[in-house]
């Protein structure tokens, strides 16, 4: 229920991000090797819905993760449902919720309201740590951080 819930609020608020003119996976590979963001979410994109490349739901958040580590908000979306449905990797409202604010904090709009949901299932200690690793992840990625 939970999944399906989150799912249909994903499915309402976030566009697929995949250019759906080009699934040609070497060429999203080359680029999402060489470092580039959008490329590794795309090809998170790819591995999640199994477009052109067979369903991997770990392949999938290995992509992700490496954008959002970047800063790519929308990556830093997908990975935090990723989390919250325990999709490719254990379910995790912590980590969820820390992707979903550092989303929400660049300004994706569908990040607040799948935040607010997330939060519903957590105790106040668990969003406190989220927040404390929210904040340490923003200043170890802002110009002069470690």
């Amino acid at each position: 229920m939970k999944r399906t819930l989150l799912l249909a609020l994903a499915l309402a608020v976030i566009p697929v991000a995949v250019d759906a003119q080009n699934l040609d996976v070497d060429y999203w590979q080359a680029l999402a090797e060489r470092g580039d963001p959008t490329a590794q979410n795309n090809l998170g994109v790819m591995f999640e819905h199994g477009l052109g490349v067979p369903r991997d739901a770990m392949e999938a958040v290995r992509w992700y993760r490496l954008a959002a580590e970047q800063g790519l908000v929308d990556a830093q979306t997908n990975l935090g449902i990723m989390y919250f449905s325990a999709n490719g990797v254990p379910e995790d409202n912590v980590l969820a919720y820390m992707w979903m604010n550092l989303a929400a904090a660049q300004g994706n709009e569908s990040a607040g309201p799948i935040r607010e949901v997330i939060m519903g299932r957590m105790t106040r200690e668990q969003i406190d740590e989220a927040q404390r690793m929210s904040t340490e992840w923003v200043e170890a990625h802002s110009p002069g951080g470690n």
